[in-house]
């Protein structure tokens, strides 16, 4: 007899920040090239230029290739595919992301990571994440978050050095993944 209650929950979890540590691998391929040595504790602001005084574009780039070789980026927390699998007893876990890895790479990353969604959603700026019908957004991006709370979703940001000195703006924190699981299951109770 398999478990006939309808997955009423939708959970948008983002991608990079969140689920796949980019930050730190874009970070060592910034290093190889540029010689900058940083790590993701010497990131203060969502917007890296400002932490790194290089070019958006060159960042990017930098983000691009973590993409390419996806298999070499790790997961933000090695909890993610066991708690995931646990929220998706009862929700649907929607991967919402404005990430500039495509679609196969992410697939890719996700499959390798054993983590479960049942969609994903790619969307080409942060700001069409405000149209996503969810209960809960788990976000890293201190500005967006504010924007989805604003909009009236529920957001629990995970903890990041970039967005640590944000301050909580009446949204829900959490220090790591297990946090994360139990304040989704308080709220969806």
């Amino acid at each position: 007899m398999g478990d006939n209650t309808a997955k009423n929950y939708i959970i948008a979890c983002d991608l990079d920040g969140v689920l796949a540590n980019t930050v730190k691998q874009t970070l060592r391929n910034i290093e190889e090239e540029k010689a900058i040595k940083k790590t993701n504790d010497d990131i203060k602001h969502y917007d890296l230029t400002i932490d790194l005084g290089l070019p958006q574009d060159y960042i990017m780039a930098a983000f691009r290739k973590a993409w390419r070789e996806y298999e070499k980026i790790e997961p933000v927390d090695p909890n993610i595919p066991y708690i995931l699998n646990k929220l998706r007893e009862k929700s649907k876990i929607y991967i919402v992301t404005s990430s500039v890895g495509d679609d196969k790479e992410i697939i890719g990353w996700l499959k390798k990571n054993n983590i479960v969604y049942d969609k994903i959603i790619h969307v080409k700026s942060d700001n069409e994440k405000l149209d996503v019908e969810a209960d809960v957004f788990i976000e890293d991006n201190p500005n967006l978050a504010v924007e989805l709370k604003n909009a009236g979703k529920f957001v629990i940001m995970l903890k990041q050095p970039w967005n640590v000195e944000f301050g909580n703006n009446g949204i829900a924190f959490a220090m790591d993944w297990n946090e994360l699981f139990n304040k989704i299951n308080e709220k969806l109770s």
